[in-house]
């Protein structure tokens, strides 16, 4: 006779598990902080700001702050940890939909478009691997891990 599922105990996610997938996605989020620092320069420069781009060098200086708190919220705020990993997923995929946008079509304004350049395949890297490792604890503590 097979016992009822409800019986069966269900093994925990150990907290040193959880701990390693929000230190992972902690790590993306500082990358990506990084990656941006370092082209709001060349995106406030003076030719971005004669095309009219200047705002994408604004949208970097707001997400710095943005990922670097979400980083450190995954790490160092337990108690916050699960509005953590909701506000650091819409981030990392409203900054992955617009890139792939900025590169793939004219459609921000003033018809702002850049190439695939390594450090925007970097960019989409990271933002990949924390949109990743938001779904693989999402998808634990919906098996109750």
């Amino acid at each position: 006779m097979v016992a009822p599922a409800s019986t069966i105990p269900r093994a925990r996610a150990s907290p040193i598990a959880a701990s390693a997938v929000a230190a992972v996605a902690a790590l993306t989020a500082l990358a990506n902080a990084g990656l941006h620092a370092y082209l709001v320069p060349e995106h406030l420069g003076p030719e971005m700001l004669g095309m009219g781009h200047g705002y994408i060098g604004v949208a970097f200086v707001a997400a710095i702050p943005l990922l670097i708190g979400d980083a450190l919220a995954l790490l160092a705020f337990p108690q916050l940890r699960v509005e953590a990993w909701h506000a650091g997923a819409l981030l990392n995929a409203g900054m992955l939909a617009l890139l792939v946008v900025s590169r793939l079509t004219s459609w921000l304004p003033n018809g702002y478009q850049e190439p695939w350049e390594p450090l925007a395949v970097a960019s989409a890297a990271v933002e990949v691997v924390f949109l990743a490792a938001y779904l693989l604890r999402l998808c634990a503590r919906e098996q109750g891990l």
